[in-house]
């Protein structure tokens, strides 16, 4: 059965060229088993802290909204690679770029840190839906929104992952997919902690707390903005988008506190 994925590579995974085009072979993939993908980057690791200092340096006291205009460079950067490295595969593909009509993350005022407004999101991922509906791969920068004036803001930190919920949201998506430079989440920090354990499924109240501990491979904020219910598969690069991995499904239920949560509570540790 078709189903509709929204895949969000982050900029620890898309590093180089051969990363570049193992992402897109596996996207490629997708569309040749029949599925329907919509694609989320984030800018190539090292290229937000470098735009950061370049904005510093031209002005030592740059507002957040001039960093957020310059910030959110790195992602568009990503966006055209990838879609240049999705056409040499064949596949029909076109950017979404803050400065597009068919931009669908609106947001408040809050630069730095700025939250999406649901509703007009939904509505404007009408068009997104209609690409979608015409065979074509939308490629989304991740992190970045747009205010109904028109000027660009960015989403704070975990940023592409709330990008990503908010499209699985107004989409209607099958899946979320994150690809990541892990193979599962764990029990604990596997860099620190020798006998930390890949878990398979997680519970949505589990990966939550895990999230709110400090855990990295996710932010809150996905549950924040994600559709209720909506699975997630946390996978490595290089993996099948639609298989393995780590795989969140349900919806909260618990207090983040619950004494039921034990599994990834030793994240504290």
């Amino acid at each position: 059965m078709k189903k509709l994925l929204v895949v969000k590579f982050g900029g620890s995974v898309l590093k180089d060229g051969c990363s570049f085009r193992a992402s897109a072979q596996a996207v490629k993939s997708e569309i040749d088993k029949g599925n329907e993908v919509v694609v989320v980057v984030s800018a190539i690791k090292g290229d937000t802290d470098e735009l950061i200092d370049l904005a510093k340096s031209i002005d030592g006291d740059a507002s957040r909204e001039f960093l957020d205009t310059i910030v959110g460079l790195g992602e568009e950067r990503s966006v055209k690679i990838f879609t240049s490295t999705l056409r040499s595969l064949g596949v029909r593909c076109v950017e979404v770029l803050p400065g597009s009509e068919t931009w669908p993350i609106i947001t408040d005022g809050e630069h730095g840190d700025a939250e999406p407004l649901l509703d007009i999101c939904r509505e404007k991922s009408k068009s997104i839906r209609s690409l979608i509906g015409e065979g074509v791969v939308p490629v989304v920068c991740g992190f970045v929104g747009r205010t109904l004036k028109g000027t660009y803001t960015t989403l704070g930190r975990g940023g592409s992952d709330t990008s990503a919920a908010v499209l699985a949201n107004c989409l209607e998506a099958d899946e979320l997919v994150l690809v990541k430079d892990v193979d599962y989440v764990y029990t604990k920090d596997p860099k620190c902690f020798a006998d930390a354990e890949p878990l398979k499924n997680l519970t949505a109240d589990e990966a939550n707390l895990l999230a709110l501990n400090g855990g990295k491979v996710l932010h809150h904020k996905i549950f924040k903005y994600g559709r209720e219910g909506l699975d997630i598969r946390i996978i490595p690069e290089g993996g099948n988008l639609s298989e393995g991995g780590t795989v969140i499904v349900g919806s909260l239920c618990l207090d983040p506190m619950s004494t039921q949560l034990t599994r990834v509570s030793q994240w504290k540790s």
